[in-house]
């Protein structure tokens, strides 16, 4: 009963908890870009898939992969190209409404993301 009545007192002395406080906040669209590239250098799918909607959508010059099941299997299939990442030198222009235009520095590639709520919602990729 001891244990109760220290949540209590302490409930009260401290007052209630704000869950909203509590709740993290989405990441801006740069925080989930930054993310992003980090986690494609390491290959670390898992990783990636934290960054996408589960609806999300991408399209490549190769397809189109729509949904969390579609994007986890596009990005298994590049992580099992073992590509040489530590090249891999982009830059991004974050525009209104969480649009993120990258620029593979090295191959002149264009990527045009869309973040809402945090997560990549939207994925087009130029063909080269």
């Amino acid at each position: 009963m001891s244990k109760l009545l220290n949540i209590v007192l302490v409930l009260f002395l401290v007052g209630p908890v704000d869950i909203a406080l509590a709740a993290r906040s989405p990441l801006s669209p740069k925080e989930v870009m930054a993310h992003h590239i980090a986690v494609i250098k390491k290959d670390d799918v898992d990783g990636v898939m934290a960054d996408y909607a589960e609806n999300a959508v991408i399209v490549m010059p190769t397809g189109t992969f729509i949904g969390a099941g579609d994007v986890r299997k596009f990005f298994v299939s590049l992580a099992a190209q073992h590509r040489d990442w530590s090249t891999f030198e982009v830059t991004q222009e974050v525009l209104n409404d969480g649009v993120v235009l990258q620029h593979n520095v090295k191959t002149g590639g264009i990527e045009v993301f869309v973040v809402r709520s945090g997560k990549i919602v939207f994925q087009a990729v130029q063909s080269q």
